[in-house]
């Protein structure tokens, strides 16, 4: 899979739970088309994506309801 969508778990090797992975390449795909360009591959926005680190501007463009699904979806403890 592209790193830009994949659940730091799965980059770790973390294979117990691969659902929330998929919830959060979903959560980060929405989180894309808010943002308006490709989300990075890696560096420190990629660190910062992974840590719940989400732009509240890019996310803006939702209505309330929708932001928080992205940050749940997005959130960096897959509980």
């Amino acid at each position: 899979g592209d790193s830009r969508y994949m659940a730091k778990e799965l980059l770790q090797e973390r294979y117990d739970n691969l659902p929330k992975g998929d919830i959060f390449s979903l959560g980060a795909s929405m989180y894309e088309i808010a943002f308006g360009r490709e989300l990075p591959a890696n560096g420190p926005g990629w660190n910062e994506i992974r840590n719940g680190n989400l732009d509240s501007k890019v996310l803006s463009s939702f209505l309330k309801p929708i932001r928080q699904l992205i940050s749940l979806m997005m959130h960096p403890d897959p509980q």
